[in-house]
């Protein structure tokens, strides 16, 4: 009697294991489309100098292949085209000579194989920031000791928004972005491989 329980518990915990290990050996994802836009409605720019707020949209191209290395510091894709469209406080101006922006994985948020989010960083998002009050300006430039962040949120794998964060040294003082966009040009899916 003792012995079909036990194989049962025993096959159970196999499998539980099993899918455990294949989930945790992914080293690798996988993104729906190389080509896609998002936009930011309100993105700041904050600092000595005040906050500047700005509608910036943001086109990206990901990397060459629509895979790429689970591992931080890997290639994510490429921010090639950005556009400030208005500023209802202050003024930023994005320096498109710098482009194309790399965008580097980070890590994940979630628990293993469901996926809640990816964290990136954008290396060398460059701008020319104009103080709000006194017109006062100041270059910004990410780099890998001081990133730009987005955290990609997703739902059954689709991207449904993302924020943008970090500290960035602008002149002689750090300047926080912060800004949330919920506009995507298409859907775009993340999937663990």
């Amino acid at each position: 009697m003792k012995s079909p329980k036990l194989f049962l518990v025993t096959l159970g915990v196999a499998t539980i294991l099993g899918a455990l290990a294949t989930a945790a050996s992914a080293g690798r994802l996988s993104i729906s489309d190389e080509f896609w836009a998002a936009l930011w409605t309100r993105a700041n720019f904050t600092g000595g100098i005040g906050t500047v707020e700005c509608e910036i949209l943001l086109s990206r191209a990901m990397h060459v292949e629509r895979t790429f290395e689970k591992t931080r510091g890997s290639l994510f894709g490429y921010l090639r085209d950005v556009e400030v469209r208005r500023c209802a406080r202050g003024g930023a101006t994005l320096l498109r000579e710098t482009l194309p922006w790399h965008i580097q994985y980070d890590s994940f948020g979630g628990t293993l194989p469901s996926i809640g989010s990816i964290t990136t960083h954008v290396i060398g998002l460059s701008m020319r920031v104009h103080e709000p009050t006194f017109g006062v300006e100041c270059l910004a430039r990410s780099t890998s000791g001081e990133p730009a962040i987005e955290t990609y949120n997703l739902r059954s794998n689709v991207i449904t928004s993302h924020s943008l964060g970090g500290t960035i040294r602008c002149g002689s003082f750090n300047g926080t972005l912060s800004g949330n966009s919920t506009f995507l040009s298409r859907d775009v899916t993340i999937t663990l491989i």
